[in-house]
């Protein structure tokens, strides 16, 4: 339906085959039927189907295993939509550290005790080694859906939310920009990367209109190209990433739940599967903001961060953004900058962090699950002048694994380790 997305199928060899869309993202739709059956075509609220309208799939076959499939299903796409690297190396979030202040962060819709947030925000950052800042949902006037009326600040603090029909942006509220609400729900079609799932199961037009969709994310993304803003995809469904094949400003996109210290029993950081789509069609995955240290008295969510060198470890090498949300006077300085150099610029691998395949048999047919709150064995690669040195994280192992080379890099016949 609207939230699926590509079919992976692998045997215990190295046989591995994907099939997905190949064009017309939006549009494009499967069904499951069973356990054995699965259908592809179009949405179907879809109302209206031009005579001779057309969807392509693509079947992606490779006997080098499962992450090489993946890779070279991606090559195949980012190459048939010219979807290069480029962008996501220029941006900023993705090469340097940063502060963030989403959900889960200490200062999420919490400040200093008797300060507003920009004192509480600069006092934070000051003579640190951040490079950006990152300023969420809390900033902004909401309307009746708690979605966003206005950019301009306000010191008042409100739920978080997205877009919304009583926008003062959208053209029937006197704005410049035309907006489309669903009559029922009030939701907009915004110029906005956030939420997109909400955006979409909460729209009838996004569901019924076979272009609008590709429309919405292609126009939002030439805009941010023409004043050089890189996007990132949050709350995404498949259909979006696959989208951002067509949007050049698109680098990353979100690859987990929201960061949650109050719940050390959800393991947000576990990315392997997720961060694989990504990185394929060239999105670095981003597993969300974190904290470095375990314990942040005051903090709105009455929690701990249980695992402070996994969240820092998995958000380095993962090739997204390294924004911690730490309280004033809580970050672990020195563990920090074991992820960057002394002007912030992060040092990771050559790509993504992903699930090695091994451990993804090992859940198919032995009836593991290394996606749940057990196992991490996740694995990436660094290219120095041809010299290929692989890394391996570890955690939770549950069971024996025999490790070669090729585990790594199977693409390649010699390797450094």
């Amino acid at each position: 339906g609207i939230q699926g997305g590509p079919l992976v199928l692998f045997d215990e060899s190295s046989n591995a085959m994907v099939i997905s869309p190949l064009s017309k993202f939006m549009a494009a739709s499967n069904r499951k039927f069973g356990d054995e059956h699965i259908s592809w075509g179009i949405m179907g609220l879809v109302d209206k189907v031009p005579a001779e309208y057309t969807v392509d799939f693509l079947i992606s076959f490779s006997d080098k295993g499962i992450n090489q499939a993946m890779r070279d299903w991606g090559a195949f796409l980012t190459k048939t939509y010219n979807k290069t690297g480029r962008a996501r190396e220029r941006d900023l979030t993705l090469t340097h550290l940063g502060y963030w202040t989403d959900n889960g962060a200490y200062y999420y819709y919490n400040t200093e005790k008797g300060k507003n947030y920009e004192d509480t925000l600069v006092d934070e950052i000051a003579n640190s080694s951040v490079r950006y800042l990152q300023i969420d949902s809390w900033f902004y006037p909401k309307g009746h859906v708690n979605g966003t009326k206005t950019w301009t600040p306000e010191t008042s603090i409100f739920p978080g939310g997205f877009q919304d029909s009583e926008t003062s942006y959208a053209s029937y509220n006197g704005g410049t920009y035309k907006f489309i609400p669903d009559a029922q729900t009030g939701y907009a079609v915004p110029d906005d990367q956030d939420w997109l799932n909400e955006e979409t199961d909460q729209n009838l037009a996004l569901v019924s209109d076979l272009d609008l969709g590709r429309r919405w994310l292609t126009q939002m993304g030439r805009a941010a190209e023409q004043f050089g803003i890189p996007i990132q995809y949050c709350m995404a469904y498949s259909r979006h990433i696959l989208q951002s094949l067509e949007v050049p400003a698109v680098t990353q996109a979100r690859v987990s739940d929201d960061y949650q210290p109050a719940r050390p029993d959800i393991p947000q950081y576990k990315i392997g599967i997720t961060s694989m789509f990504a990185d394929a069609l060239n999105l670095a995955p981003s597993k969300d903001t974190f904290w470095s240290t375990d314990d942040q008295p005051g903090n709105p969510y009455h929690g701990h961060e249980k695992a402070p060198y996994l969240q820092t470890l998995i958000a380095t090498l993962s090739g997204g953004p390294v924004g911690p949300g730490d309280g004033k006077g809580f970050t672990n300085t020195k563990l920090l900058l074991k992820c960057c150099d002394s002007e912030g610029r992060i040092l990771r691998g050559s790509r993504s962090l992903t699930i090695m395949d091994k451990s993804l048999k090992q859940a198919a047919f032995n009836r593991r699950a290394p996606t749940g709150r057990g196992e991490i064995l996740y694995s990436t690669i660094s290219n120095i002048s041809g010299h290929i040195f692989g890394t391996i994280i570890a955690h939770n192992i549950a069971g024996f694994y025999k490790l070669v080379p090729t585990d790594l890099t199977p693409e390649y016949v010699s390797v450094v380790i």
